[in-house]
């Protein structure tokens, strides 16, 4: 019984490795010009290229002040700590929103999906402008810093994600007081 579990054992590495291969051939020979650095990016790649291209003017006029603000948020450069709610987890990370900044439709949903993304995408974050009902921008001191949240919320209320200013300098603040008084405190959309 013994020489079978490691006969086993290598036989499911040599599957891995074949499947490994043939994926790493087939991602290769359709991306002929593309050098591919590591598998988390060719899994990353893959799955935004199966995303349908969505413009701007497909987006009704509630979706398209959510992509106007998010794109602030992109093009400041500023770092946020992305924090995510679902049912009995919470997702927190700190980040740049990009430098990738992509509108798509979601083959699953069928509705504009917002990207934000690392270079090599091995972050992305994932919004839905139309499950988005409101967005509350907040500001409140708790001593040590000033806490600048953005929160986005859906029909029922619930958050879907907030995003908090990862920094208290003025210039940070400047940008944020510039940003609240383009889309006001809240956005009902």
């Amino acid at each position: 019984m013994g020489s079978t579990r490691p006969t086993f054992h290598l036989v499911m590495v040599l599957a891995i490795l074949s499947t490994l291969v043939s994926t790493l051939s087939a991602f290769s020979s359709s991306c002929c010009c593309r050098e591919v650095s590591s598998l988390t990016t060719t899994r990353h790649q893959t799955h935004l290229s199966r995303l349908s291209a969505t413009t701007f003017q497909d987006l009704s006029e509630p979706e398209q002040r959510v992509y106007s603000l998010v794109e602030s948020l992109h093009k400041s450069g500023h770092v946020f700590r992305i924090v995510v709610m679902g049912n009995g987890a919470i997702l927190e990370t700190t980040s740049k929103l990009g430098p990738v900044m992509k509108l798509n439709t979601s083959p699953k949903t069928g509705k504009a999906l917002l990207t934000l993304a690392s270079k090599d995408q091995s972050f992305e974050f994932h919004l839905s402008p139309s499950d988005t009902a409101k967005v509350v921008l907040t500001e409140r001191d708790t001593g040590e810093q000033v806490m600048r949240v953005i929160r986005f919320l859906n029909s029922d209320g619930a958050p879907m994600c907030s995003l908090i200013l990862g920094e208290d300098s003025p210039e940070a603040a400047k940008w944020y007081s510039e940003l609240r008084n383009t889309y006001g405190e809240e956005m009902q959309l």
